[in-house]
């Protein structure tokens, strides 16, 4: 149990690290000037990180076009869209995460407004 208590403060604690490796993959991808091989490396790095995660019981929460479910999404805006159901999840801001059947981070999104 103490093991796994230590393994959830640390891998809380390496999110942010993984979003902000997913920014700056997307950024290097959107900029022409970045040669093609550092953002292979930095996809590269990306994978092999996520497989780690996974290694350890790690999974992306499910959001986008998903029943809103306050267990594991965070609100942050509602919004009107006739295109989807009220309740609905339309966008997902920040990736939430799970270890195992434990939420590690909520999914921060936007939902369609009721």
């Amino acid at each position: 149990e103490a093991r796994e208590y230590a393994l959830y403060e640390f891998l809380c604690r390496l999110l942010p690290v993984l979003d902000n490796l997913e920014r700056g993959l997307d950024s290097a991808r959107a900029d022409e000037n970045i040669p093609s091989s550092y953002v292979e490396g930095l996809e590269m790095i990306r994978k092999q990180l996520i497989q780690i995660l996974e290694q350890e019981g790690v999974s992306a929460i499910e959001a986008q076009g998903m029943p809103f479910d306050p267990h594991c999404h965070h609100a942050v805006i509602q919004v009107e869209a006739e295109d989807s159901e009220p309740g609905t999840v339309i966008e997902e801001l920040q990736k939430g995460y799970k270890h195992r059947k434990r939420i590690l981070r909520p999914a921060m999104v936007k939902v369609c407004r009721e």
